[in-house]
């Protein structure tokens, strides 16, 4: 599929990892008139840019793919061994292949994960170890042409995680129970290939102890009546 459009000083061996982007101009979402793209490291969350950690610590390291670059091949295992990784943005990415690795339990600072637009041969299973993460509060896999699957078991799912989008990216498979018992104030679902029942059969069971925003809309496959309490919310 042809190189990088932009190699991002990307493994340059002769600066700091922490020099391993490039800025770009355009306004964007945390880091509002420039976008660096590649490995980014700051002092902390919403800190300073950093080029290297000579005179400062590096607090947050951030991963920013969300320029077409034309990656290719498989993410390294080695992407869920960072253990300062706070942000993972992976966007317009048609060619890349596999799915995302599973990530080390020692992983403490990762809060959101943003994976967009991306290519046909990227999707599977979201890794179990990535749900469990606690600080993960938001997980976005939206609009990807890929097939994606929730995981079944789900057994210490972040607290933290209060949005949950997978809207748009041919989900495949049952709603799993966890989702249900999860913190999420927001969870869309729109437009997979979800089927069976829209809540468990199960006159014990407590679902969604926060939500505010719900949407299944467009799992052609999904059955079943929902709690009158649900007209509440802003979804459907």
């Amino acid at each position: 599929n042809g190189p990088w459009h932009d190699d991002w000083n990307f493994l340059n061996g002769n600066e700091h990892e922490c020099s391993w982007h490039k800025i770009y101009k355009r306004w964007n979402f945390q880091f509002e008139e420039v976008d660096p793209a590649g490995i980014v490291c700051q002092t902390g969350p919403w800190g300073d840019i950093l080029l290297n950690d000579e005179e400062i610590m590096v607090g947050r390291l951030i991963v920013n793919f969300r320029i077409k670059n034309n990656l290719t091949g498989t993410l390294p295992p080695e992407l869920g061994h960072l253990v300062d990784i706070g942000n993972l943005l992976i966007e317009q990415q048609k060619h890349l292949t596999g799915s995302l690795p599973p990530m080390m339990p020692s992983i403490t600072l990762l809060e959101s994960v943003g994976i967009l637009f991306n290519g046909p041969d990227f999707g599977g299973e979201i890794p179990v170890s990535l749900l469990e993460l606690p600080s993960l509060s938001y997980l976005t896999v939206k609009q990807n042409s890929g097939s994606w699957s929730l995981p079944d078991n789900v057994d210490n799912i972040s607290p933290k995680l209060t949005n949950l989008d997978v809207s748009h990216s041919n989900f495949r498979g049952t709603i799993p129970r966890w989702i249900y018992e999860s913190n999420v104030v927001v969870l869309d679902l729109a437009f997979n290939y979800l089927h069976g029942p829209i809540l468990p059969d199960d006159e014990t069971f407590h679902w969604f102890p926060r939500i505010e925003f719900l949407s299944f809309h467009g799992n052609r496959h999904l059955y079943g009546t929902l709690p009158d309490a649900l007209g509440r919310l802003g979804g459907t």
